[in-house]
């Protein structure tokens, strides 16, 4: 009875310590490759940023950093944020090792792919990007009396979330590409970004957007100082119209001079009554003028329309505030049409609401191309760095604890099933004992 009450923990722990290890086999931290180091050139840095933000990984024989295959995501986010991404793109190095066999045609694409690369490289360097691709079309020269067709280049730019690039990058980028490439114009170079949206071309009104969401971030970070940010919502709309003119001003005497035109003297033999010869002159005086011209080409801002909404109340103090708030951060031009929504949602009695807009006026605009003082300091080239959002911590916070509330709920169930597995031992070894005690029973009976 003794051996059969062992073998019957022997095997209920021998249960149990198998339902537990295959437990930990499916449950347990898969590490998953993030990165591999042998695409970078500063390896060191990717490990002290795994380092300095308390992450934890492996490295493999294949030079791959390891982490936690949940974690996979937000690192890999991390480290685009970082300005951390491959680095595959080859430069000139390509000719460190001379290939004499090497065809024209061969060296003429190492060449191109070499300046593709050390042009990623250059342009990666500039903040906000985090990646760059560069493809570039060098036409052949066809002959000594054949025009050369232009070279063209295309850019895919992967700018970090949150940021834009202004038209002084952009155009810097494109300044960049040109002064690298013979014979390429500033028109033949495109420029995107992983969005597939134009930062480059003719049409200047593409910059629209941009310039907006700039505004409406200025304008949040505003509010956000004395407001929730979930209590409101900012939107600014830039409409743009085309000013290609010529003015012609002239000056009449300036400064009040005058000289002299021409100059007329005639004399005669002839004496007057008094003796003398008689003489006429004849002076032409013409005052001084200048004559300027001025070109003005490209976009001007037509109007500004910026809307504020709130979902809590507030008083008609506060509100007043507010618009003019709104009023200077867009550089507010009555002259120019511009219009300043407050819009209060929530409140007791009625809905606030508050207008300031004025007529576009139909006379010439006097700023010419030039924005206002305002404009500048919100369009400047100056990114700030993107802000965590309180809703990604929270989703994160909530993934968290759903994957905790799963492995208590599997773990219980496993609990669960080896009391249930132990119960059904126990019974079995019962119902074995009393068959035996019946059997020796008989056999006393039958003796």
């Amino acid at each position: 009875m003794n051996k059969n009450k062992i073998a019957l923990v022997l095997s209920v722990v021998v249960l149990a310590a198998f339902t537990v290890g295959f437990y930990l086999f499916l449950y347990s931290d898969k590490a998953a490759p993030v990165i591999n180091l042998s695409d970078y050139k500063n390896a060191n840095r990717i490990t002290e940023f795994f380092d300095r933000n308390g992450i934890q990984y492996t490295v493999n024989e294949e030079n791959q950093i390891l982490v936690d295959e949940k974690n996979i995501d937000s690192v890999r986010q991390s480290l685009a944020l970082n300005g951390i991404t491959s680095e595959s793109g080859v430069g000139f190095e390509l000719f460190s090792e001379s290939d004499y066999g090497m065809t024209e045609f061969a060296q003429n694409v190492n060449y191109q792919r070499a300046v593709q690369g050390e042009l990623e490289r250059t342009i990666m360097s500039i903040e906000s990007i985090t990646n760059a691709r560069v493809h570039v079309n060098i036409p052949k020269n066809k002959g000594l009396f054949k025009q050369k067709e232009a070279s063209t280049a295309s850019i895919l730019l992967h700018i970090r979330d949150g940021e834009t690039l202004s038209n002084y990058q952009t155009a810097g980028i494109k300044e960049l590409v040109s002064a690298a490439i013979n014979n390429i114009d500033g028109a033949n170079i495109k420029i995107i970004d992983q969005n597939g949206n134009i930062l480059s071309g003719d049409n200047n009104t593409m910059h629209v957007k941009p310039r907006e969401n700039e505004l409406e971030q200025k304008l949040a970070e505003l509010l956000e100082i004395n407001y929730d940010l979930s209590s409101f919502k900012v939107s600014v709309n830039i409409s743009f119209k085309r000013n290609d003119k010529e003015v012609t001003t002239e000056i009449i005497a300036p400064d009040n001079k005058t000289f002299v035109a021409s100059e007329e003297t005639s004399s005669s033999s002839k004496t007057n009554s008094n003796g003398n010869k008689n003489t006429q002159s004849k002076k032409q005086y013409r005052y001084s003028r200048r004559v300027e011209t001025e070109v003005l080409k490209g976009d001007q801002i037509d109007s500004i329309s910026a809307s504020v909404i709130f979902n809590k109340p507030l008083s008609e103090l506060d509100t007043q505030k507010i618009e003019s708030l709104v009023k200077s951060a867009i550089g507010f031009k009555e002259a120019r049409g511009d219009t300043v929504d407050v819009i209060v949602l929530g409140t007791a009695n009625s809905n606030q609401k508050i207008t300031s807009s004025i007529e576009p006026n139909t006379a010439d605009n006097d700023e010419g191309t030039s924005l206002s003082n305002s404009m500048d300091e919100l369009l400047e080239p100056g990114i700030d760095e993107p802000k965590t959002e309180v809703t990604q911590s929270k989703n994160g916070q909530a993934s968290t604890d759903n994957l905790l509330n799963n492995d208590v709920v599997v773990l219980g169930m496993l609990v669960i099933a080896i009391l249930l597995i132990a119960i059904l031992a126990m019974l079995i070894h019962n119902w074995s004992s009393n068959r035996r005690a019946l059997s020796t029973l008989k056999e006393i009976r039958n003796a």
